[in-house]
């Protein structure tokens, strides 16, 4: 699967990859047609469709049809994988496909990862014998090659390639296993680097979880989480003084005094308040999604000239989409989380389970729908993940009432 390489592609081809397989399911809806389409897949539209839905009532066009272009996805993958369902063959085959997907995903990243490092070396400072992160971060963001991305997209993408890890080593030989744990700390290190305290949080504790579940609470995955952790603690303290400092900056009183100009957990703190703030004046149905930034713009320049000048989003996905939509949108999107998390659960998938978990927790800390690889990495992993267990749950269905 192409997709598979999506982090090592350039910015511009990333978006023509969701075209691209909207024309390739349209074509196959025409052949091998089965009476069963997977409709319910659809319910991963419906917050798109709220957006849309909120341009009756936003005043700034141009920045809401903006949107509504990034957010492409959300419409198109749901759309493309219920076309793809009336064929069975190519159905099977994208199914079968899944651990090619991962491997080519976790592989991708791997080298992601490595150019990460490599280049990092290059901001290392003797002197202090650290990292200088903002200029490293600030590289990363524009002019890493061809790949150049937010570093919090990028170390998504990383977090869900290190979920594969179970996966992909699971009943393999030793030989392949260290490989793939090689891989797997090279992607560790590089998120670390990059400090994304959100993601970094969002990814151990979906981890650690998941392999306590896999093994039923068993007294030996219990005592390698906490070994895992402890690793990670020591790479932060050895290698990544600023991580630290980000973490420090969370129990810091300091940071919810005032809006501090370096930290992120100070800005992110006031940014919250004006976003809940802003969103209690337009409950129910939002401001529309072109008029949210100017609304916000508003109770920053009462609030701080730090975060007028910066002109940031909610850095919440919960708060933006109440913004855009109101609880009207609110509720429609925790209600296709809510469908996809139970199909999942229903479904014992651990592997999709620790995936939306990694995307619900990670939107807590930002707005990943609103940028076109975050959108794309969240649409596509949902709707194919939904895809592979509703078609098997549809199996199963047909088995039993063969049966009886």
């Amino acid at each position: 699967m192409l997709i598979g390489t999506f982090v090592l592609l350039p910015f511009n081809i990333k978006g023509f990859l969701v075209i691209l397989f909207l024309v390739f399911s349209f074509y196959n809806i025409y052949n091998n047609n089965r009476a069963n389409p997977i409709n319910s897949i659809l319910i991963n539209a419906t917050l798109y469709i709220t957006y849309l839905f909120s341009l009756l009532y936003t005043e700034n066009f141009k920045a809401g049809f903006g949107l509504l272009e990034t957010t492409l996805s959300l419409l198109v993958l749901p759309i493309g994988f219920l076309f793809i369902s009336t064929n069975e063959v190519i159905s099977t085959q994208i199914i079968s496909g899944k651990k090619t997907f991962l491997k080519s995903f976790f592989y991708s990243c791997t080298i992601l990862s490595l150019l990460i490092l490599v280049c990092a070396v290059s901001y290392f400072d003797s002197n202090d014998s650290k990292i200088l992160i903002n200029p490293f971060l600030t590289f990363l963001d524009t002019n890493f090659f061809w790949m150049s991305d937010h570093p919090i997209y990028l170390s998504l993408a990383i977090a869900l390639s290190m979920l594969m890890l179970p996966d992909l080593i699971r009943n393999k030989q030793k030989t392949y296993k260290i490989i793939i744990l090689v891989c797997f700390l090279f992607q560790l290190v590089a998120v670390i680097i990059m400090s994304r305290k959100g993601i970094l949080i969002s990814f151990i504790f979906v981890f650690c979880t998941r392999v306590i579940l896999e093994s039923r609470f068993s007294i030996k995955s219990i005592l390698y989480t906490i070994s895992f952790i402890g690793i990670i603690g020591i790479v932060i303290v050895q290698i990544s003084a600023d991580t630290l400092k980000r973490f420090r900056e969370v129990v810091d009183p300091k940071s919810y005094e005032r809006v501090e100009d370096f930290s992120s957990t100070s800005i992110r703190y006031y940014i919250y308040d004006c976003s809940l703030s802003v969103s209690k004046k337009s409950l129910l149905f939002g401001y529309g999604i072109g008029d949210v930034k100017a609304e916000l713009k508003d109770c920053y320049k009462q609030l701080s000239t730090t975060l007028y000048i910066g002109n940031y989003n909610s850095h919440n996905q919960y708060l933006g989409v109440l913004l855009y939509s109101g609880l009207f949108g609110l509720i429609i999107f925790l209600f296709s989380l809510g469908f996809n998390f139970r199909l999942f659960f229903l479904q014992n998938d651990y592997f999709s389970l620790s995936i939306i978990l990694l995307f619900m927790l990670t939107m807590f800390f930002e707005n990943i729908l609103d940028r076109q690889n975050g959108v794309i990495l969240y649409s596509f992993f949902i709707n194919y993940l939904a895809f592979i267990n509703i078609s098997k749950n549809n199996e199963k269905s047909i088995t039993n009432r063969t049966n009886t």
